[in-house]
């Protein structure tokens, strides 16, 4: 997912040992003809944006979700919130009996399931696993009103399931400005990059966006959603 005209380099959002990190990932990238500036060109997906958010660009031609319970699962995951006690739970992909969801839009099928069946918005990271790194990418779940926990998106990947921790820390935070100008919060991606034992932190990064650049629903009738809840 990304968001349109406003293309920012990752650059801008990374430590000083990142970039330098940056530097040879995106080699390997050019290599494999994938690009890690965002946003990704939203007329070149397939499913519609229901909200701009970063992700990683090495997913498309690696290895995704950890095979195994590795020690790199462990070591991002205390990395990401060293001050709390974290799970990862794999989650395999269950088809909404009500509606068809949209590939990559968590936040959307999510808020739809709990409209029309109630239910609650479960925050947190999805990890996605290479040869040269483990980073995680934000993610929703959706949990029914007899507290059973569901991944209700579908996965451009072709994964069978993903490997999730929970972070009730990554609400999105949606504002309404005024007409058809709404704010929102972002979260670039943690990052564990082997070869350099370097961890690049998620960063909160503020969004200013136009309902007109959004065209699966109308963000004024989700209102009362989690959306624009505040933590």
């Amino acid at each position: 997912m990304g968001y349109n005209a406003r293309t920012k380099s990752i650059n801008e959002t990374l430590p000083p040992g990142g970039v330098f990190a940056l530097c040879l990932l995106r080699k390997f990238l050019r290599y494999c003809k994938l690009s890690l500036t965002y946003p990704v060109n939203n007329e070149k997906r397939d499913a519609m944006n229901a909200f701009p958010v970063f992700g990683g660009g090495f997913r498309k031609n690696e290895p995704t979700t950890p095979s195994i319970m590795s020690n790199n699962v462990s070591v991002i995951t205390k990395k990401i919130n060293p001050k709390g006690e974290i799970k990862a739970t794999y989650f395999t992909y269950t088809k909404p009996a009500t509606f068809s969801p949209y590939e990559q839009e968590c936040y959307y099928n999510v808020a739809r399931m709990i409209r029309d069946h109630g239910g609650e918005a479960i925050y947190g990271w999805v990890l996605w696993e290479s040869d040269i790194m483990i980073e995680g990418e934000a993610h929703c779940l959706y949990k029914d009103l007899s507290g059973n926990v569901f991944d209700i998106t579908p996965r451009v990947s072709g994964e069978e399931k993903i490997l999730f921790i929970e972070d009730s820390r990554l609400n999105i935070s949606l504002k309404h400005i005024k007409e058809t100008r709404f704010s929102m919060i972002q979260h670039t991606n943690p990052q564990l990059i082997f070869s350099m034992n370097l961890f690049v932190e998620s960063k909160a990064v503020p969004l200013v966006f136009d309902q007109n650049e959004i065209r699966v629903i109308k963000l004024i009738d989700y209102k009362d959603s989690f959306y624009f809840n505040k933590l």
